[in-house]
């Protein structure tokens, strides 16, 4: 995640729910993220290919 969003706002926050293993708060945290690098953040973290957070 550093390599693609690691300029990004709310990283830091991201980074804290991640490691916290909270799939609703790094939804959260990512919600300023362009959509692209969101969805590939959540399967980086969560192997989740479904989409679940394009919005």
């Amino acid at each position: 995640m550093q390599t693609i969003a690691g300029d990004l706002p709310g990283f830091e926050e991201a980074i804290r729910v991640l490691f916290a293993h909270d799939r609703a708060g790094l939804e959260m945290a990512l919600l300023s993220w362009p959509v692209d690098v969101r969805n590939h953040a959540l399967r980086l973290a969560f192997d989740d290919s479904s989409g679940h957070a394009d919005g």
